[in-house]
């Protein structure tokens, strides 16, 4: 006893030992009983995730056994409904599997691929024996569902056909037929009854309702067998009386059955215990609820329908009641049942355990899988094959990993969920196992080449060629996780050398990975390594090569053999490639107006078959169909590429990998001419070794494709059209069309539409309209053609409902869209995207389909698009190339036909819908070579050069090859295209409908009915000649195709290199007027101030100079002392509080308030949306509680907004220069914006905004004995309602600022003497002291609740106004207007703390303020005298001089100041002042009367453009207009009378024409 508790912390309970593992699903043995093994019986059927064998649909489907009988195959017939036993099979077999009757040995899973059952088999022209198909027949299943639906219960329709009532039966119903018996409804004789006794229906209506006679009762429902005389046949009444009799006595017998068969079932379960009991090698365990399962199933095989479960503790009660020695043992809520014998055998063993042969095992497996490892060895060859990684470690050790991370047991190692990651480690072990010890120093490695397995190797090859680091190579082969940076040099090193040593074998450059006999392609491009380097020596700007492969399916080519490594080699360096390779040859130059050959009289002018848009349309309304059906989590497949890759047969046997071959590169640029000409002779040279005979075929971008083009036309002889095919790359041209369509998106809205919708970020839908990412690109295209397709046939539906109400015949879609095309520009203009759209989907599925037909169908469109929007050279050569795709079936019948196969494209994969264009196969080919390193340290080197151009190729091949490996282990040789997920379906329905929603709430485009053309979401209105654009495009680019078409290759009239015109055509970009920047616009004025001076200085070598004249002047048109950047320069306006709250004390705590007025525009900035959807949740769930807050404790609440004027108002420039966000439509269900700040930068927002949260508030909040009242445009609305409220409306303030003042007046007329005015803006403060001293009669305080967060705080204004004293509070808002504020600027380098520091030292300006302050008509003469000096003071306080001018001349010449240092000019502050006046004394100054009568901006310092007020900034010329020392002539041929120096008596100087060499 006392050893067992010793030991017992190592070993399982008893409990645990009882359940056979410490897992309830294991059957593996946990603990020896002497002879015996503890196992947990499983009595029900083990549901395992073993992988399930595929299907040989060469046998029978059903069995899959070869039987000698005749197969039978539906498809093979001549019947006109060939196939329709699948469909027949499908059903029956699903059938069988709902009733939990299908046999065990036939899995639907397997005979569904995806697609359904019947589908599946038809596929694969399934067959079956007659004699098994005969088991899942109609009958066989007929008979299932009748005994599987006892009496009473409701039968299938396949049982009840039988019983369904004929239209004769029917019609009787109603009525009795005089001739036919009630119960039979045959003829009735001369021998029948007629209904008399009452009691004759009661009793047969009973029968029929305990038969469930559903034809009997049909009659009966239509009424009284004696109320309708029913006639009968006597033995029919009889026979019905029979049938009760013998139902009752049938259910009588039934109960006895079921006890009889549970007394049997019980037997057999005992039975099966006593047999699993006698096993000598185990000691069981069973689980009750296993065995209740067994119970009800037996049950059910003796056709016993149990209405209820079995009762789990009876049962256990009558096991046990059989077996003594039995016990049950509970775990959890699972009951276990063990003999008693075995509990105290398990005791006895687990004290005796002894872990040291747990040790000697383990010792004797580490020596038997050491054995094998030595024993196999497989080196490296310069290949890696498919299964390359399983086939280089031993099957032991392979187990062994899958048994430490899986499981030991049969069913653990049955799943292999983890076979990756076990062979992974395998191949890790053995390359870092080691025979013996090694003694002594000098050497680090841990391997031999013979223990080398593919990972380390592909690991070592990949980062060195990916990064080029030596140090983390070597880091990692430290870790024991990659071979050594050496070992990577010298296995590239002996790639490159083998592969020299064939070139020169062959006498001919061609990858050895190549298969001969194929049709091949070719791709030639740039490749430029590290091209962002600043200097030559980081960065490569070669050529590469790539040879693309097109094997049929019956014709996959010979075996060329490939590069062979082996044993050890210390050669790090590649051997020099044959130069006849590397030698770029010069050739003379090109005639660059070289006439272009004749071709083809065919027009190059097509349309995409009505088929394929009929393809693209279905799959459009595939997508519409999902997003009405709202089905979100189970849409299908509905993605563009799921969608066609779907309908594309997948299991297509001509669908085969291309393989591909990159060349060694060449250190030669590849836009040269005698590099292309070089690369087409390396091309041909290559085909003709691997398919003699062949047309070489060369892809290219359009760059190079212009010069290949060239090359052709001028050496016709060696490279002409006949000899080679030259073609335009189609990755290239896909990224032309999208930026193309991007071209015609941008500024309409689309990327707001985009980011509003979280389809995208901001910086993420711009890089769209450059296809800076093509997949994304393509994508974002995607989903909007699908969206723009539901919002059209959106607006059609609503056309179809209000011409059906109007009772009018509706046109059809397309002359509905045809019609309102011609009527509405805006409709139009997103048709036509549509449309384009459109096209270029078709292109991209040509090139995803192999379509050659297509392909060609869908470039004209394309080309003509590239011209009608200035991408010239697509423009130039697109027609060029499909010059040449025309003629190519007479000039090269047999490449014609492989392109039609479909070899114009690669496939890397036999995914569906994943073919690529040649250009792209090319370019992740160079993607592979080129990595993410770089080219530091191999244009330094030329051996590491030469290693890089030679070797890469074959280290990049071999790299592929690995991945290729590792992939099909991980997913298998499926044909799905990556798009055929749930995840990938579900975000694209989401995504649509996203921007569908969006696009509806900016304004759906199908909809509009105006003539306007408009910018989604800003609705901003463009000008005629964009609604032009939109009205001729399409038939611009249509006449210009066919033009060129016809001048420049059809009659050759105008050579090919002539000058094509560029249409700029307005569209949406065009209305932007982007701002210059800012550090342009300070070098462009630091410029001209140079040059004004400079010239200042030559004509003062000559004449004398009047400074005080230059000084009078502004050097720009912009005084630089008041803008920035040409406009208003802005300073701090809340710099003005720190002077003036150190006069008053701040307090935190609210202070006793009667009445608080709030800005409701401050409101809403501070309560952000949080959680709520909706404007109308927003409203009730965040506004109102907040204004409830605030009218807890007071009386009174007067919600205040601004006013948005449409014209004249000069707080809209203000605005404007606060930036810009996204117009969306307020109403109560429409969705909260994402950006709510962007949202709130719209003046129409905020109205329409500002307008629902009034009516919100004053709907919601009605409390006795508190007045609240808020604004709504020019008017009040007030709760309860106001007697008089003619001193708050109508009033025509514009900003909240004065009219909160209004309101606070208001409220202190009213009685309430003390008042909160709730604000963050300086202005309110400045406004608040100034009215504070107008009102000190009906006022005892006016406290400013200031600011947010941790810088909130209240300000007595009452106490401020006092302490200031009645001139400087009421000169207080001339201070703050003429020091800057939101329409006047503030002087540059003077802040408000700096100005009321000169303003304490100089009280006389007080005096000017206040006149300013009394809104004059016009500005004295001594007022602005006294501005002067106080501006003069602002900028030098040790300055004598009264005027600016002075001061200017003398803060220049004496200080050194720069010109943006000095005070503005006289002219220039006298426009100063009046903007000043005009705001601080004309709009402030009336800020207590409801309806302000306010003097024309023009009169105070600005001027109208077209409606939008600009500040005029001096009315004198700047100085290099008006100087007259800079006053120069023109006289060429000596100064006469007409000379202006002359006429202005000035001496002439070097500046003039004469150089002043003239006698004048």
């Amino acid at each position: 006893m006392l050893h067992f508790r010793e030991r017992r912390g190592l070993w399982p309970s008893i409990r645990e030992l009882v359940m056979g593992g410490w897992s309830v699903g294991r059957v593996t043995t946990s603990v020896s009983i002497m002879s015996k093994q503890f196992k947990l019986v499983h009595v029900t059927k083990h549901v395992t995730s073993t992988p399930k064998t595929p299907l040989d649909w060469e046998l029978c489907v059903l069995c899959q056994v070869d039987i000698g009988e005749s197969l039978q195959c539906p498809a093979v017939t001549k019947r006109t409904d060939a196939g329709a036993g699948y469909k027949t099979l499908e059903d029956n077999l699903s059938a069988f599997n709902k009733l939990g009757k299908l046999p065990q040995d036939v899995d639907l899973q397997r005979l569904d691929e995806g697609q359904g059952i019947a589908a599946t088999l038809a596929a694969h022209q399934a067959k079956w024996h007659k004699s098994c198909r005969v088991k899942y027949n109609t009958t066989k299943l007929q008979r299932v569902q009748k005994r599987s639906h006892p009496e009473g219960s409701p039968i299938p329709s396949t049982i009840t056909d039988k019983y369904k009532l004929t239209r004769s039966q029917a019609a009787c119903v109603d009525s009795i037929c005089d001739n036919l018996c009630f119960f039979c409804q045959q003829e009735l004789g001369l021998e029948f009854h007629q209904a008399a006794p009452l009691e004759l229906d009661k009793h047969v209506r009973k029968a029929a309702e305990f038969l469930q006679d559903t034809t009997l009762l049909a009659q009966l429902s239509a009424g009284d067998m004696v109320a309708r005389e029913a006639k009968y046949h006597k033995k029919c009444l009889t026979s019905l009386y029979n049938r009760v009799r013998a139902a009752k006595k049938l259910a009588e017998q039934s109960q006895s059955t079921v006890d009889v068969i549970s007394a049997i079932v019980l037997a057999e379960l005992v039975t099966y215990i006593e047999e699993t009991a006698n096993e000598e090698d185990t000691a069981p365990v069973f689980k009750m609820a296993d065995l209740t399962k067994l119970y009800t199933m037996r049950m059910e095989q003796f056709g016993v329908v149990l209405e209820t479960r079995v009762h789990t503790t009876r049962l256990k009660e009558r096991i046990l009641a059989h077996f003594p020695d039995l016990q049950e043992h509970r775990q959890g809520r699972d009951v276990l049942l063990v003999f008693q014998e075995d509990i105290g055998s398990a005791l006895a063993k687990a004290c005796q355990h002894d872990i040291d042969s747990d040790v000697v095992h383990l010792a004797r497996a580490a020596g038997i899988i050491r054995k094998d490892m030595f024993q196999s060895s497989q080196p490296f060859n310069g290949s890696f094959s498919n299964k390359c990684q399983e086939e280089s470690v031993p099957q032991l050790l392979l187990t062994m990993g899958s048994m430490i991370l899986e499981g030991a047991g049969i069913k653990d190692q049955a799943c292999q969920s983890s076979a990756s990651a076990s062979v992974t480690i395998a191949q890790l072990l053995k390359y870092n196992s080691v025979k013996h010890e090694r003694r002594g120093a000098g050497t680090d490695v841990r391997h031999s080449i013979s223990q080398e397995t593919p990972l380390p190797i592909y690991l070592g090859l990949m980062l060195q060629a990916h990064t080029r680091k030596r140090e983390l190579v070597d880091t990692l082969s430290g870790l024991g996780i990659s071979i050594a940076y050496d070992r990577v040099l010298r296995i590239s090193a002996e790639l490159g050398n083998r592969v020299c040593q064939r070139f020169r074998a062959e006498k001919v450059v061609c990858p050895p990975k190549l298969r001969g006999g194929v049709f091949t392609t070719s791709a030639v491009d740039n490749i430029d390594h590290n091209p962002s380097s600043t200097t030559v020596h980081d960065s490569f700007h070669g050529t590469g090569i790539s040879l693309i492969q097109h094997p049929d399916y019956d014709n996959q080519g010979t075996d060329r053999g490939i590069v062979i490594i082996g044993g050890v080699s210390n050669v790090k360096t590649v051997e020099d490639l044959p130069r006849y390779y590397t030698d770029v040859q010069p050739v003379s130059s090109l005639a660059k107006s070289h006439p272009v050959p004749a071709g083809t009289q065919a027009s190059l002018q097509r349309n995409p078959a009505q088929a394929e848009l009929d393809k693209e349309k279905r799959w459009l309304q595939t997508v519409k169909d999902a997003c009405d059906s709202g089905d979100t989590q189970n849409p299908g497949n509905i993605s563009w590429a799921a969608h066609h890759a779907e309908n594309q047969s997948a299991k297509d046997t001509s669908i085969t990998v291309t393989p591909t071959a990159l060349l060694p590169l060449f250190h030669d640029q590849a836009h040269s001419v005698p590099m292309i000409r070089h690369a087409m002779d390396v091309v041909k040279a290559a085909i003709n070794e691997l398919n003699p005979g062949q047309i070489p075929v060369v892809t290219l971008d359009q760059p190079l494709y212009a010069i290949a083009k060239q090359v052709q036309w001028n050496w016709p002889d060696t490279h002409g059209e006949d000899l080679f095919v030259v073609m335009l790359g189609g990755l290239h041209t896909d990224m032309a069309a999208l930026k193309t369509a991007g071209d015609w998106l941008q500024d309409s809205g689309w990327t707001q539409a985009l980011v509003q919708a979280e389809i995208a970020t901001a910086g993420t839908a711009d890089s769209f309209l450059r296809a800076a990412h093509v997949s994304r690109t393509r994508r974002a295209h995607q989903v909007t053609v699908a969206a723009l397709h539901i919002l059209q046939h959106r607006a059609y539906d609503i056309y179809n409902e209000r011409a059906t109400a109007r009772d009018e015949e509706p046109l059809e879609f397309e002359a509905w869209c045809d019609q309102r095309a011609a009527a509405c520009p805006q409709f139009q203009y997103w048709a036509t995207v549509l449309n384009l759209e459109l096209c270029i989907l078709l292109y991209i599925r040509s090139l995803r389909e192999s379509n050659f037909t297509l392909y060609m169908d869908t470039l004209p469109e394309l080309a003509a698009w590239f011209a009608a929007l200035d991408h010239i050279h697509y423009a130039r050569w697109l027609p060029v190339h499909i010059r040449d795709m025309v003629g190519i079936a007479e000039k090269h019948p047999d490449v014609a036909a492989k392109f039609h196969a479909g070899h114009f494209t690669s496939k890397k994969t036999r995914h569906a819908f994943s073919a690529i264009s040649l250009d792209q196969a090319h370019e992740q080919n160079n993607a592979t070579v080129k990595g993410d390193g770089g080219a530091v340290g191999l244009t330094e080197n030329p051996s590491a050069l030469r290693r890089w151009m030679v070797a890469g190729p074959e280290v990049a091949r071999v790299i592929t090859e690995f991945e290729t490996s590792q992939q099909l282990r991980q997913r298998g040789e499926h044909t799905h295209h990556h798009e055929q997920t749930d995840s990938v379906q579900k975000k694209f329905v989401q995504d649509v409908h996203a921007l569908t929603t969006v696009i509806e709430e900016m304004g759906s485009p199908f909809e509009e009915e105006s003539t306007d053309l408009l910018v989604l979401g800003t609705l901003e209105i463009l000008g005629p000649a964009v609604v032009d654009t939109v009205r001729t495009a399409v038939q611009i680019w249509r006449d210009q195709f066919h033009s060129f078409e016809k001048e420049r290759l059809a009659d050759r009239s105008k050579p090919l290199n002539d000058v094509i015109k560029r249409n700029k055509l307005p569209l949406f970009s065009s209305i932007k007027v982007k701002a210059a920047q800012k550090s342009k616009q300070q070098v462009a004025s630091a410029k001209s101030d140079s040059e004004l001076f400079s010239r200042l200085y030559i004509a003062c070598q000559t004449r004398d100079g009047g400074l005080e004249q230059f000084f009078k002047h502004e050097n720009s048109a912009h005084p630089p002392a008041l803008t920035q950047n040409g406009q208003l320069r802005f300073g701090s306006k809340a710099d003005l509080l720190q002077p003036l709250e150190q006069l008053v004390e701040t307090k935190s705590d609210p202070p006793q308030v009667s009445s608080v007025i709030l800005d409701g525009a401050v409101i809403v900035q501070m309560l952000s949306p949080g959680q709520t959807k909706t404007f109308l949740d927003y409203a009730t769930k965040v506004f109102v509680p907040y204004i409830m807050s605030q009218l807890q404790h007071r009386s009174r609440l007067d919600l205040v907004w601004d006013r948005y004027a449409k014209s004249g108002s000069l707080k809209a420039t203000a605005r404007t220069n606060r930036g810009k966000g996204i117009r969306r439509r307020v109403t109560g269900s429409a969705l909260l914006p994402g950006n709510w700040h962007s949202f709130l930068r719209v003046d129409e927002n905020k109205e329409e905004l500002f307008s629902l949260l009034s009516k919100q508030v004053t709907e919601s909040i009605d409390v006795p004995d508190k007045q609240l009242i808020a604004t709504d445009g020019e008017q009040v609305i007030a709760v309860p309602p106001c007697a008089d409220t003619a001193a708050l409306a109508p009033c025509n303030h514009e900003e909240a600022d004065t009219r909160m003042m209004l309101h606070a007046a208001a409220a202190m007329k009213s009685g309430h003497r003390r008042v909160l005015i709730r604000t963050v803006d300086t202005d309110v403060v400045v406004l608040a002291v100034w009215m504070a001293q107008e009102l000190n009669e009906v006022v005892d305080e006016l406290w400013l609740a200031l600011g947010t967060g941790k810088n909130f705080r209240y300000i007595a204004a009452h106490e401020l106004s006092a302490t200031l004293g009645p001139d400087k509070a009421k000169a207080l808002p001339i201070f703050h207007a003429i020091t800057g504020c939101d329409t006047v600027s503030s002087f540059a380098g003077r802040g408000k703390k700096t100005a009321w520091a000169v303003y304490e030292t100089f009280p006389e300006v007080t005096n000017a303020f206040l006149d300013l302050a009394s809104a004059p008509s016009e500005i004295s003469e001594d007022t602005l005298a006294t501005l002067e000096r106080y501006v003069v003071l602002l900028y030098d306080r040790t300055c004598t001089c009264s005027e600016v001018n002075l001061a200017r001349k003398k803060l220049f010449a004496k200080k050194s100041r720069s010109i943006e240092a000095i005070p503005p000019t006289q002219a220039a502050l006298v426009q100063h002042v009046k903007r000043a006046t005009y705001q601080g004394g004309h709009c402030w100054g009336q800020s207590l009367v409801p309806h302000c009568y306010l003097p024309s901006p023009c009169d105070w310092g600005w001027v109208d453009n077209d409606g939008q007020f600009d500040p005029l900034w001096t009315t004198l010329p700047e100085a290099a207009k008006s100087c007259y020392e800079l006053i120069c002539c023109g006289c060429e041929n000596g100064c006469s009378g007409r000379c202006k120096c002359k006429k202005a008596a000035l001496k002439c100087t070097a500046l003039c024409a004469c150089d002043g060499d003239c006698s004048h």
